[in-house]
């Protein structure tokens, strides 16, 4: 953290603390004064309802029960603007991200819209899209039942809140203003094949003159749907890299002399156990045997993956007759597991040894296809990602005609995926009659070895196929730490016409660390694309103003200014 950030820092407590002392003393400001509630999103002036400003979307509570939003990550199905949203368990777009959701305003990226809780930023997800994308998770923000209305800016926002909100800005408000206890639950089954949707939730509130206080968790499970149990996924799967598979011969065979070989004839034998071990020919000229060995995965995934989730949340408001102390929180904990190949296609070709007890070729071949196939078990993705946030500071009114805010925030996640994949050099070893705990067992890529019963050298033990498996790691760690400074008046107010100013100002501190494990590092993995460890932060320093004139009750003149200076450092 830099010294000119901590300086910022400390001048702002100094300023809260003055501030306190301040607006304690009765003889400053009189005692009747009363905080409004105002419309915070696209506009840091003064907004009494969601008609001031025509580029707002409220959606408020009443609205998100007849939309049957059970979770607000929903909210993405029902925005005519949103587009290309990843919000679903698709293997093919969420690896790093599944159990994650994001707005994406008129398609412009993930990573273009702002999210605000409660006007202050969260956090990205540790949960990386697939074309590198980061965002932040709506899925882990607050419960559903907390949730007073959502805020969104279909315009984009940047003059107002940084390049971040080029989209523009959704902003999620929690209820303040509570009094006892509320329960909701939620049971859905699908009609074919049972999978099933839990919601629980219960949401407390306590609220008195002076002060106000709301708590809430909730709780949302879900079952697997695996693919097989819906027809328009079945089939819809198939790769050429398969088990059993396809091979090149690098030498003249001597059981089959007319087979091509070497690499100025390159073309690949199908492993003649291709449809008995499971495959699906995919010969280049009918009966010529020459082509690949094709391999259906789409019965090992899940069109909705198993699914935990806790989310908590807090929330107090203490009224100091002069200004108004707020404190907020909350923690979500999510865990996932997805079904996936039995194991990946092998990226960079490997060798078998002409004395492999499975090749029927008894000469070097280059391997087509993955280590595992239709007669392995289902490969379970581990997903976990865990967020904490925190947020509290001070406002008030009428401080020489301003009305001001001061707060800090903070909030982290940890999402961390597990993997399983093979490793190059044990597998190297096992084609090699290297495998296994003593080094001494072979493992027979040919569909043969699905055939064959134990004992037969032929046949794969777990222990060669357990001595190549690992689990690759993605431990993604974001935080972010926020405080801001905002000061707003009103500096001409006449019929149908007023002129109101607002100034402030941003200090961010963001970081993020990705760890992987040592096999990751080393690129040692057949399909996984290997890479070091890897540690970024940056601090930004803004300073934006804004004056907003309304000429009538149906027109207004906005003019936003913003400076924002970025410091990164990356390792």
């Amino acid at each position: 953290m830099s010294s000119q950030y901590k300086k910022f820092i400390f001048i702002l407590i100094i300023i809260l603390i003055q501030s306190l002392a301040i607006f304690e003393d009765n003889s400053i400001l009189s005692a009747d004064v009363e905080i409004d509630e105002i419309i915070i999103t696209g506009s840091r002036t003064y907004k009494k309802s969601p008609e001031d400003y025509g580029s707002l979307v409220v959606i408020n509570e009443d609205s998100l029960g007849l939309m049957g939003i059970r979770d607000i990550g929903e909210i993405v199905n029902f925005l005519s603007f949103n587009s290309g949203s990843e919000f679903n368990a698709d293997v093919f777009t969420q690896n790093l991200s599944t159990g994650t959701s994001n707005f994406n305003f008129r398609g412009l990226g993930l990573g273009a819209t702002l999210v605000l809780l409660n006007g202050r930023r969260h956090t990205v997800s540790g949960g990386v899209a697939d074309d590198g994308s980061s965002f932040v998770d709506i899925n882990s923000l607050v419960p559903i039942n907390t949730v007073k209305r959502v805020e969104i800016l279909k315009d984009g926002g940047s003059a107002l809140y940084g390049s971040d909100a080029v989209a523009g800005v959704a902003n999620i408000i929690t209820k303040n203003s509570v009094q006892g206890f509320q329960m909701n639950g939620y049971l859905g089954s699908t009609t074919k094949s049972a999978q099933e949707d839990v919601n629980l939730s219960l949401l407390y509130g306590n609220t008195s003159e002076n002060f106000n206080f709301v708590a809430s968790v909730s709780y949302v499970g879900r079952s697997w749907l695996p693919s097989p149990l819906r027809d328009f996924t079945q089939g819809k799967g198939l790769s050429s890299f398969g088990q059993p598979g396809a091979f090149i011969l690098l030498e003249p065979s001597p059981p089959f002399p007319d087979l091509p070989f070497g690499d100025d004839n390159a073309v690949s034998v199908i492993d003649p156990d291709c449809e008995p071990a499971g495959g699906v020919k995919n010969e280049i000229l009918p009966d010529s045997g020459l082509g690949t060995c094709k391999f259906d995965f789409s019965s090992y995934y899940h069109l909705i993956p198993k699914e935990r989730r806790w989310l908590g949340h807090f929330s107090m408001l203490m009224d100091k007759k002069y200004y108004d102390v707020f404190l907020e929180g909350g923690i979500v904990i999510s865990k996932i597991l997805r079904g996936t190949s039995p194991s990946f296609p092998i990226l960079n070709l490997v060798t078998v040894p002409a004395d492999n007890p499975g090749n029927i070729f008894k000469v070097p071949s280059l391997f087509l296809g993955r280590p595992l196939g239709s007669n392995s078990k289902r490969n379970l993705v581990f997903h976990k990602s865990d967020t904490e946030r925190l947020a509290f500071g001070v406002r008030g009114e009428r401080f020489y005609d301003w009305d001001w805010e001061l707060s800090f925030s903070y909030s982290r996640n940890r999402h961390l995926v597990l993997i399983e994949d093979a490793l190059s050099d044990q597998f190297n070893l096992s084609l090699q009659g290297k495998g296994g705990p003593n080094r001494n067992l072979f493992f027979n890529p040919f569909g043969s070895s699905s055939l064959v019963r134990p004992g037969d050298p032929r046949y794969n033990s777990q222990e060669v196929i357990s001595s190549f498996l690992s689990n690759a790691s993605y431990d993604y760690r974001p935080l972010l730490f926020s405080s801001n400074i905002d000061f707003t008046r009103t500096l001409l107010l006449a019929q149908n016409f007023s002129l109101d100013l607002a100034v402030g100002g941003e200090l961010r501190y963001e970081k993020i660390n990705g760890f992987h494990d040592d096999d990751f590092n080393q690129e040692n993995y057949l399909f996984l694309i290997g890479g070091p460890d890897f540690s970024g932060s940056q601090n930004i320093f803004a300073l934006y103003a804004e004056l907003r004139s309304s000429l009538s009750d149906n027109s207004e003149i906005q003019f936003s200014i913003r400076h924002d200076n970025y410091e990164q450092g990356i390792s």
